[in-house]
């Protein structure tokens, strides 16, 4: 099998594989029945979906004769997982300091939890060594050697776990150190293959920073706290660009905070944090806790990341098989959209439309020189008839200068008189109407004013004016609301 393509499923954190695929002929029970198909294994499979693979796969076949995917209702629904059967290495590195005598019993049940979850995914293939340490000298002799676990030999690592003693100071860095080494002296030694190897992993747990490691070939002086040599040679190991690689893969490390044996201040435990996380690759790979039901969390989630990158998906296809071919997962029925309701229906007519504008302007053009200016202020209003027409008036008061023979004198003047309102689809609309009133002391007549509302709320018009034989003009600027559309 080759061009191997997925989506929502992941294979080693992968969406494609280039290499080839190379099946295995298997006898399985394909629905009950004796068959023999060809199993292809997609190893460290994981996915989006909730329901992981629990309903199970369609098989499909590419039909060259229509250009279509086909579903196989005749197909084997074979579908399998596993666990791989690579060889893995992990190290647990547990604080038995005294500082830890109330929670010990917590601590060991996580980490037997741990183990009795992993062998029940391994075959030998997982090799686990186990390290209970406090100060230097004591847990020299608190060091379970690494070693292949399965079911029936679990109970070795239980009972060194149980019986393993408390002691005073905290090595955390040598012991830390002391781990890495028998990774990789195990591994040698073992001379796994890289095709049969997934790496190895250090899961650190400590309630506090260390205060007794020593190794004169890092540093002659260890400085306490941020400033320790043998915490910036681990991180250098286990969290920098050029982390620590045992048969060319990197160490992975997992590390555990707890700040519940002692009284931690809020700065004591951002410095705890920031210190131990240096051990670390990224933030998903560490955890503070403050109360041990986060530790056991803690233990629970490791043990998932690790199990559910050592799964294996087995697909079984005929032996027969040419062309094309895909499995779809069932993950389950997308949730259908709510139905959208049915829009309410238009009633053809809208609100009364309001609009308030200022106007400027002059009368008498005919003697430029003599025009009196004026201004004034108009409402506008419509009431529709119809989704387009709605029919009103315009009411509008002037002020303005009027000249008497002696002088200027200024004067009130009114406008009055009907409009029509057209409103377009985009709710922009043309405005137009006339009528009759004063301007500057003289009977007036507009007889014909224009305007135009854009879609949003602002309009502009303009307008003739006849007064006393003179001829003048006005140009307004205002702001309307209403005229929407009713339902």
């Amino acid at each position: 099998m080759t061009d191997v393509h997925t989506h929502g499923i992941y294979l080693n954190g992968r969406t494609v594989l280039p290499e080839t695929i190379h099946g295995i002929k298997k006898r399985i029970l394909c629905d009950n029945v004796d068959a023999t198909m060809v199993q292809f294994s997609f190893e460290k499979a994981t996915t989006d979906c909730p329901n992981r693979w629990e309903k199970g796969f369609t098989f499909q076949y590419w039909d060259e004769d229509n250009n279509k995917w086909k579903t196989d209702v005749e197909a084997c629904k074979g579908q399998s997982t596993s666990y791989s059967q690579k060889d893995m290495v992990i190290m647990l590195v547990l604080d038995y300091s005294y500082s830890m005598k109330d929670n010990i019993p917590r601590l060991q049940s996580s980490a037997i939890n741990f183990i009795n979850s992993v062998s029940a995914v391994s075959d030998g293939n997982v090799h686990i060594g186990v390290v209970a340490f406090s100060g230097m000298d004591l847990a020299q002799n608190q060091v379970f050697p690494i070693t292949p676990l399965d079911s029936s030999n679990k109970d070795q690592f239980v009972r060194f776990i149980r019986n393993s003693n408390k002691g005073k100071e905290t090595a955390l860095y040598y012991y830390m150190d002391k781990a890495i080494g028998m990774m990789e002296t195990y591994v040698a030694r073992k001379g796994f293959s890289k095709d049969s190897y997934n790496g190895t992993c250090m899961i650190t747990f400590t309630d506090g920073l260390d205060n007794a490691s020593i190794n004169d070939n890092i540093s002659l002086s260890m400085h306490r706290g941020r400033k320790n040599e043998y915490l910036s040679y681990l991180s250098s190991q286990l969290s920098g660009s050029s982390p620590k690689m045992i048969l060319g893969l990197p160490v992975e490390s997992f590390a555990i905070g707890f700040t519940g044996s002692e009284e931690f201040t809020s700065e004591d435990r951002d410095f705890f944090r920031e210190v131990l996380q240096q051990t670390t690759p990224d933030a998903e790979h560490f955890r503070l806790a403050t109360r041990f039901e986060e530790v056991e969390e803690y233990f629970k989630y490791i043990t998932q990341q690790l199990t559910e990158r050592w799964e294996t998906l087995n697909m079984y296809v005929g032996e027969s098989q040419y062309g094309r071919v895909r499995w779809v997962l069932n993950c389950g029925e997308a949730p259908r959209p709510e139905p959208l309701p049915d829009p309410k229906p238009v009633s053809g007519r809208r609100s009364p439309w309001f609009g308030i504008s200022a106007e400027i302007g002059a009368t008498g053009l005919s003697d430029i020189e003599m025009a009196p200016p004026l201004g004034g202020i108009n409402l506008d209003m419509a009431f529709s008839v119809s989704d387009i027409v709605a029919i009103g008036g315009r009411f509008g008061l002037t002020i303005g200068e009027y000249w008497y023979g002696s002088g200027w004198e200024t004067v009130m003047g009114l406008l009055i008189g009907p409009e029509v309102k057209i409103t377009f689809p985009n709710n922009s609309a043309v405005i137009a109407g006339f009528g009759f009133g004063a301007v500057n002391g003289n009977g007036a007549m507009y007889p014909l004013r224009v305007g135009y509302k854009t879609k949003r709320s602002f309009f502009v018009t303009s307008e003739l004016l006849i007064s006393g034989g003179d001829i003048g003009f006005g140009i307004g600027l205002g702001f309307s609301f209403g005229g929407k559309r009713r339902q």
